[in-house]
């Protein structure tokens, strides 16, 4: 994941947020081992290129479900934590997913997808 997002800080936030939801940028930061500074500026980077948003709270971010490639980038997310058993135990059992995402890919089905950025075509060829 590390080659898609250009640094292992952004594929650890992508990672973790696509397991546990909505968090704060501190507890991010201590949950994944990196400095605040580092997980701010990698944060700001990722919500401007729209993959995660502002969660309620201005202080709590999520994956951005109006992503057009959302689907892509939680199975991304899953095919990369199934590798990972520390993240497992807090998915749902079925489905191995948030079952939050699991609404969301569904509601979104069926979007018509206007671009096709670099990123997503990434995305494909990381986890077909």
């Amino acid at each position: 994941m590390k080659e898609i997002f250009g640094s292992e800080t952004k594929a650890r936030i992508i990672k973790f947020l696509g397991m546990r939801g909505g968090y704060s940028g501190r507890q991010i930061a201590a949950h994944i081992g990196k400095s605040p500074t580092q997980v701010f500026k990698a944060l700001h980077q990722l919500k401007k290129n729209s993959l995660i948003k502002q969660f309620y709270n201005p202080n709590y971010y999520t994956l951005n479900p109006h992503y057009h490639y959302f689907d892509e980038l939680v199975a991304l997310v899953y095919k990369a934590s199934q590798t990972e058993k520390k993240y497992l135990p807090h998915l749902e059992e079925k489905r191995r997913i948030d079952p939050f995402f699991i609404y969301q890919i569904v509601k979104l089905r069926g979007r018509a997808k206007t671009h096709i950025p670099k990123l997503s075509d990434l995305l494909r060829q990381y986890y077909a």
